[in-house]
């Protein structure tokens, strides 16, 4: 996806690609808007499950895509990598930008449809009703895209509950880059919700970059080649011109109460303002595909894609002071924000490394509580086998240490004050003293045998659904 003649519908051919990876499940049966995406979306994501297209929701004329990241192999697809080069293709791709390329407003594929003025009706948009206690219906996987006359552009993700057919909420956080946008330029300030965008956009979209480097640029670097872009048809703003659904906005000046809303922590958030904006137009394609996204009790798919970008650039920064650090991760399953593992070659480091590695995570990833350190035998990528060495390698009195009142995140449901809290330092690596030896198959013999069980496991399911299988006959 990343070579070869220009992609210009790279939403859709991802979805063909997941498809044909067995990656994509279509629920072709009528589901109820109301908890019933919701608990789809809970199941598939306990089970590690594929990407469900949602081709009936009751009420709406559009289908819905859900799960697209709720697996790091499908972030790697949408790369075009394997998992394990992820962390190093990104780091490499991300050392030069590509600006997109421009199409004419009106010929882009996200402008086949325009809706103004009393045609407009945001409820003609499916946004579920997801958790009990939500403040309403809520479309999660908004990718807004703002403009500044002095900062430049920034596209974000931020949940938006929908207020009426030409109104609606978007909740950006104080430290996010869109709220100086709308609170420098006051009611006018224009904010573009794209759905249905390139995968890689929407992950540049979930990660923190420095004011003015736009995801867009972003993304067509992670794409190896220039993303399309269009001007919306009623703001001056730079939108992707193969999204599906385009929600054209302005601030309108005013803030209301809004939520709550069951966060990706697995708690709700609090009521809190947040500004409201003027829907101005709706653009989309024939046939459009809403995109949205599960956010509830870990895991979920948010908290898998959010890490990927993110982390890649701290891995790099922490390389270049401390090149024994060979990995970084932050686990799904513990809600991303609040565990870090970072993974030592211990052959490179001198004394004292670990912990001064550690107290450097925490400059690049501020909300981070948590912080461990494991040996470059551990899979920093499975939970159970990072525990496992917290488990046996670790003395709490002497490998661990607390650094008290330091940021945290802002929706931490265990801070005392707004976004502060402790931080809890582990050396999980194994010490000068550490009596440990591990023993398996040797892993010629462990390759064979996955390859004969995986085999056997296939020949079962066949025969499983063999169609002699208890008939009469039988």
């Amino acid at each position: 996806m990343t070579t070869g003649q220009p992609n210009i519908d790279p939403f859709r051919d991802f979805l063909v690609q997941l498809e044909e990876a067995q990656q994509l499940l279509r629920i072709r049966e009528e589901v109820d808007p109301t908890f019933e995406i919701s608990a789809f979306c809970r199941h598939v994501a306990d089970l590690d499950g594929p990407a469900l297209l949602f081709e009936r929701i009751k009420g709406y004329q559009i289908p819905a895509l859900a799960n697209l990241f709720g697996t790091r192999t499908r972030i790697a697809m949408a790369v075009g990598v394997e998992p394990a080069q992820l962390t190093s293709t990104i780091c490499e791709r991300l050392r030069q930008r590509i600006a997109p390329v421009s199409v004419a407003p009106g010929t882009a594929p996200c402008q086949e449809i325009v809706l103004k003025g009393d045609d407009v009706d945001l409820t003609q948009i499916p946004a579920p009703f997801w958790n009990v206690g939500d403040g309403g219906n809520y479309i999660t996987a908004g990718l807004n895209i703002g403009q500044h006359p002095a900062w430049g552009r920034n596209a974000g993700i931020y949940r938006n509950m929908v207020r009426g057919k030409r109104e609606i909420f978007a909740q950006i956080a104080p430290d996010h880059q869109q709220r100086l946008f709308y609170e420098d330029i006051g009611e006018g300030c224009p904010m573009a919700i794209v759905l249905g965008a390139d995968p890689l956009l929407y992950l540049a979209a979930g990660s923190d970059f420095p004011l003015g480097d736009f995801e867009m640029d972003v993304a067509g670097a992670l794409r190896g080649r220039a993303l399309r872009a269009t001007t919306a048809v009623s703001i001056d703003v730079q939108i992707p011109a193969d999204a599906e659904i385009v929600i054209e906005t302005e601030y309108t000046g005013r803030k209301e109460a809004e939520g709550p809303f069951n966060e990706f922590t697995g708690y709700q958030s609090e009521v809190r303002d947040a500004p409201i904006w003027r829907v101005t137009a709706i653009t989309m394609r024939r046939n459009p595909i809403m995109h949205m996204a599960y956010a509830g009790k870990p895991p979920n798919e948010n908290i898998v894609f959010w890490r990927e970008l993110e982390d890649a650039v701290a891995l790099e920064a922490m390389q270049r002071r401390f090149p024994f650090v060979v990995g970084i991760s932050r686990p799904a399953e513990l809600a991303r924000d609040f565990w870090g593992i970072l993974q030592i070659d211990a052959k490179r480091m001198r004394p004292g490394g670990v912990r001064s590695a550690m107290l450097a995570t925490t400059l690049l990833m501020p909300r981070l509580k948590f912080i461990v350190a494991v040996d470059h035998d551990i899979d920093i990528f499975n939970i159970s086998d990072v525990f496992w060495a917290v488990s046996t390698r670790v003395d709490p009195g002497r490998d661990t240490f607390m650094v008290p009142q330091t940021t945290a995140g802002p929706i931490d449901p265990s801070s005392y004050e707004f976004g502060v809290t402790s931080k809890l330092f582990i050396d999980a690596t194994k010490k000068a003293h550490f009596r440990g030896v591990t023993s398996s198959a040797p892993q010629d013999v462990l390759d064979r045998v996955r390859t004969r069980l995986d085999e056997i496991l296939q020949r079962e399911r066949l025969k499983d659904i063999s169609p002699t299988k208890n008939s009469p006959a039988n």
